[in-house]
């Protein structure tokens, strides 16, 4: 799938902005039921607030795809690591 945003643009921005590496993973659907896609990236260092190492960014189509959303998808990858990167109904697509 095709990245929703300007992957490089992405990165360096939020590299910028929070002062740690963030690196673009992939484009996917957040669980099977889902009808949006998300860009997945990761931080080298946890967010200060949050502690959250993966994020997810799309435009929300319940807001008529103006909002940018911003949702922490790390419980989402330890349930897929704990797995051992099999992908279940609980999990990513």
């Amino acid at each position: 799938m095709t990245p929703l945003f300007d992957t490089a643009k992405t990165e360096k921005e939020y590299s910028n902005k929070h002062g740690t590496v963030v690196k673009y993973v992939c484009t996917t659907k957040l669980n099977s039921v889902a009808d949006y896609h998300v860009d997945i990236f990761h931080r080298e260092e946890a967010h200060p607030e949050y502690g959250s190492h993966y994020f997810a960014l799309y435009r929300n189509p319940y807001a008529d795809d103006a909002v940018i959303t911003v949702v922490n998808v790390d419980p989402i990858i330890d349930t897929i690591l704990e797995n051992n990167g099999v992908q279940t109904i609980k999990n990513v697509v």
